[in-house]
């Protein structure tokens, strides 16, 4: 399973202590589409954005880890801040950067899907 998929699984057992359909309904998503996750489905870059704001959690944990950022207060939720960096980026370039993420991700599993057939 990876790791975003493992802090979902986290945020899951901590904050809703273990269950799936109440984070489901905090967050507005489909309980399968949550099992999918909890099975390691990677989420889609929409989705993350919509966990995180649902949950006032940081992108920079979801995606990153950095146990520092879970705690979302409402500066954080405007803004994530670029460690090593002056600039900001609010929520919605957040949610740009995820789906670029996102679209070399599909372009990578193409590839992969395309290798695959060659060898066969």
């Amino acid at each position: 399973m990876n790791d975003i998929c493992l802090r979902i699984k986290d945020i899951i057992d901590e904050e809703f202590n273990g269950n799936n359909s109440a984070f489901s309904r905090k967050v507005g998503i489909l309980e399968p589409t949550i099992r999918s996750y909890l099975s390691g489905s990677i989420p889609k870059a929409d989705k993350i954005a919509t966990i995180c704001s649902k949950l006032e959690i940081s992108c920079d944990y979801l995606l990153l880890g950095k146990k520092e950022d879970k705690a979302n207060n409402s500066q954080m939720v405007n803004s994530i801040e670029i460690k090593g960096n002056e600039n900001k980026i609010n929520n919605s370039d957040c949610f740009v950067l995820l789906k670029k993420k996102d679209d070399q991700i599909d372009k990578l599993l193409d590839i992969i899907d395309k290798l695959a057939l060659s060898k066969r």
